[in-house]
């Protein structure tokens, strides 16, 4: 329910329009001139900030500890991973061969086509700039992490979860209803799809 409230009060004080009017890929084009201060900022997006990073004019930082907070959450927020799923009856030589080039190419390709960590694991090649440097060996130091919701959730209720908290955000529900919605979901989805699962 706190963050129900929270999502209902940064809703009303007109966050969704804003985020609206300019948008995640908007606000990173905004950072490196310093007309945004704080973008949403992911791996895949690292490359663009290397040549900053280098001269010093920019940083970055984890969630800091507030004082009188409880500060028991993790500092950043890791959510990585590459996820396969095949049909037994499709997954044929020339697929298996396909899976094989892939696991064996992605996180070079990651870095030198891309620009951005890999989300699978393996060693940093050598040519890695020093941001992503930098930053991964920070990663590498994070001692507790955070389960996302659509890891927890069965597949239709992280469906209503995120439709729901639109309304909430938008001021359409309010967080009892928001609340209620979610519990109802979870009541009629969660048991059947998590029953066979240990």
């Amino acid at each position: 329910m706190k963050a129900a409230n929270l999502l209902s009060t940064l809703g009303k004080g007109g966050i969704s329009k804003r985020l609206q009017q300019h948008g995640l890929y908007a606000n990173l084009e905004l950072f490196p001139g310093r007309q945004c201060r704080h973008p949403l900022q992911r791996v895949v997006e690292l490359a663009q900030f290397k040549d900053k990073y280098d001269s010093g004019e920019i940083g970055y930082f984890f969630i800091p500890e507030v004082a009188g907070a409880e500060n028991n959450g993790p500092n950043t927020s890791i959510t990585a991973g590459l996820a396969y799923a095949f049909n037994k009856e499709t997954f044929d030589a020339e697929t298996k061969r396909f899976f094989k080039f892939v696991v064996e190419h992605y996180n070079q390709a990651a870095f030198d086509v891309g620009g951005y960590l890999s989300p699978m694991n393996g060693d940093l090649p050598s040519n890695v700039f020093k941001l992503a440097k930098d930053f991964s060996l920070d990663l590498e130091a994070v001692a507790k992490g955070g389960v996302s919701w659509d890891d927890k959730l069965d597949p239709a209720s992280n469906e209503v979860v995120g439709s729901t908290a639109n309304e909430l955000a938008l001021g359409l529900i309010t967080p009892e209803e928001f609340a209620e919605k979610v519990d109802k979901a979870i009541g009629r989805n969660a048991p059947s799809f998590f029953k066979d699962q240990k």
